[in-house]
């Protein structure tokens, strides 16, 4: 099942974190935007040159620090998701 030119309707926030050089990096801006279309809760954390999964390929491939700063973006962004259910 893929949701690439499916965009669908969700109650929950949605990460998407994908590299520059990743081979489906055009077919992930469309996704997102497509699911933001939807009304959807969408964020998108871009690495420069960064690949395919850069939150476990990274510390193998030498993007440790690019790494690090998206599993942050996703905390904050999983946090402040929670924070607006509970209110």
């Amino acid at each position: 099942m893929s949701p690439l030119n499916h965009a669908f309707r969700v109650d929950v926030p949605v990460f998407v974190q994908t590299g520059t050089s990743e081979i489906m990096y055009d077919e992930h801006k469309d996704f997102v935007e497509a699911m933001r279309e939807k009304g959807n809760n969408v964020k998108l954390v871009e690495i420069p040159n960064g690949t395919h999964d850069t939150f476990a390929a990274g510390q193998i491939l030498g993007f440790q620090m690019e790494a690090k700063k998206a599993a942050a973006e996703a905390a904050v962004f999983v946090n402040a998701a929670g924070t607006k259910k509970r209110q």
